[in-house]
Formats: structure tokens, sequence, C-alpha cells
């Protein structure tokens, strides 16, 4: 797997996107590669997911994407959407100079963001930084709509712990290594 294109996993819910997602955030820490971003985590009260957090990669802010109930103008289902909220953490997490862009996701709540929108979809339609996301199954759309799918790698996960998913992504990021050690 070349790292001359972006990194998209794609799964069903609950398969591990985010595990994989923080696996390759500490490998790209051991390589000394440069990179930003963010990833989600759900909130749960006495074992009930009531919502979604939002972590800054870049300085470990964190604040709430999305709420159970919540008032707000932006829904997903039952979950009231703070888009304020996500892009007072995300934006600063994925506007820089960087190698490589973790975003963990790209999915309903988060395409909420026109701006969050508009920046994913300039890292796509560019080859420098490179970007490293998750993904869902329904959003993989856009892909098409922007015209970005052919500089995009998609890796689909089929069952927790896929061993090939993780070979696919540490040969992807070894690539960048090589390819910042050669720029050097």
């Amino acid at each position: 797997m070349a790292a001359s294109s972006h990194l998209l996993i794609t799964g069903r819910p609950g398969i591990g996107k985010t595990t994989l997602i923080k696996w390759a955030v500490e490998m790209a820490r051991r390589l000394s590669i440069p990179f930003t971003g963010f990833y989600t985590e759900e909130i749960r009260e006495r074992g009930e997911r009531t919502g979604f957090r939002v972590i800054s990669l870049a300085d470990g802010k964190a604040d709430i994407l999305a709420l159970k109930g919540a008032e707000s103008r932006f829904k997903v289902g039952k979950y009231g959407v703070f888009v304020d909220r996500f892009e007072s953490i995300v934006i600063p997490a994925i506007k820089g100079s960087t190698l490589l862009v973790i975003v963990d996701e790209i999915g309903k709540m988060e395409l909420h963001s026109e701006r969050f929108k508009e920046i994913v979809r300039s890292l796509l339609r560019g080859s420098h930084p490179r970007l490293l996301a998750t993904i869902q199954e329904k959003s993989l759309r856009l892909l098409d709509s922007w015209g970005v799918r052919d500089r995009v790698q998609l890796l689909r996960l089929e069952k927790k712990g896929d061993e090939r998913a993780r070979e696919a992504i540490s040969r992807w990021i070894e690539n960048l290594r090589h390819e910042k050690d050669q720029s050097l």
C-alpha cells in the first residue's frame, strides 16, 4: 500500500475503527511522524451510551460532540449535535502544517459542520498533508461527489482485531516515514 494517497478506514459500527486509529497514532509517535487531528469516543453512563466526545490530538483538549436528547438544531437520530463545540476543538486540530492529519471520523454528526466538510474535501483533493481517517460506510458517497475517489485507498474492516488491517496501516505509515526521511 503506497503512501501516494490518503487512507480511509470503514466498516460497521463497533468493529474497531477508533481502536485502529489510536494504534496508528501510537505508531506515528514512535516513528516521529509529525501529525495532528482528532478522535471521538463514546460517553457512557451506567453502561448506556449517552453521547460522544471529541478529543484533539494536537493539545488533548476535549468537548462534547453530541448528547442523547439534547436540544440542538442539528440532530442525528436521538442525538443533538453541538457543531460549535465540535469546531472549537477540531478546526484548530486539523489545520496547520504537518505530514499527517488523523480524523476519527467522517460521519453524519461531523458532517453537520460545513467548515469541517470543506477542510476534509480540501485535504482529500491535495497530496500534502496525508489524511488517515475513519469514514462511515454511509458517507462513502461523498468521495464520488467530491471527485476524490481515485485519491483514496479504502480499507474495509471485516472483523474485530483484523490483523490484515493493522499490517496495511503499518505499511502505509512506514511509507510516510520514508517519505519524511527523503525530504530532509
